[in-house]
């Protein structure tokens, strides 16, 4: 397995490449849309983590924005594979100080009384958790990231708004304001329960099948609702 930098140098070099803002953006649609309706065949070991993609998000605006198309349909591709490659990668490489103290750990004899000192030794400087807080939840709510976006990249603000033309304030007025339009549209999903309407959904069978026995129907189609 590669080190950590060598993979993130590789992954710099990818994302600075001609036209992989379009690969990224194919990315991200197809991992972060979801189809309510085929959610069971989601396999989420196929898809990049939403810290992943931030981190991907986070090399790709160190550069100047690039809108030039890739040469062929090909190359794109071709960018967005080596992304998923380079991830994986990326997350072998975070195992690397885990593996390596566990087989030192191995080879040494372990006394009783040096327990303390060789659970600090093996945890002292957090190198073998980073693989697990990397790919772990955040447990963070959606206003949590308003809250904190300020202060989190208050050293960043004044660079992000002149090369990027990122508004701090803004962001968090356009986020608020698509989370207010969704919710808005959720109470147009009107909900009802089955045991209270279930009678006239009885009678709503009954008319719609005339020539068929719609008791069987009924049976059939109940365990499903």
């Amino acid at each position: 397995m590669r080190k950590t930098e060598i993979v993130i140098k590789d992954l710099k070099n990818l994302i600075s490449s001609k036209g992989y803002i379009y690969a990224i953006c194919m990315i991200l649609f197809e991992d972060f849309y979801i189809n309510p309706e085929k959610i069971q065949e989601i396999n989420l070991n196929k898809r990049l983590t939403h810290k992943e993609a931030s981190l991907l998000l986070g090399f790709l605006i160190q550069y100047q924005n690039d809108f030039t198309l890739p040469d062929s349909w090909q190359d794109l591709m071709q960018m967005k594979q080596k992304t998923y490659k380079l991830m994986e990668e990326l997350q072998q490489s975070f195992m690397i100080p885990f593996g390596e103290k566990l087989q030192r750990s191995l080879k040494k004899e372990h006394k009783k009384k040096d327990f303390r000192k060789e659970q600090k030794e093996f945890f002292g400087k957090g190198d073998v958790l980073r693989e697990a807080i990397f790919y772990s939840g955040t447990g963070v709510y959606d206003f949590q990231y308003l809250d904190f976006l300020e202060r989190k990249y208050k050293y960043d603000k004044k660079w992000l708004y002149e090369n990027k033309n990122f508004c701090i304030e803004k962001i968090k007025k356009i986020a608020i304001r698509i989370k207010s339009v969704l919710q808005e549209k959720s109470k147009k999903v009107h909900l009802y329960g089955l045991k209270e309407r279930l009678p006239q959904i009885i009678e709503d069978i009954k008319k719609k099948i005339h020539n068929e026995d719609w008791e069987k129907h009924v049976k059939e189609i109940l365990p499903m609702m």
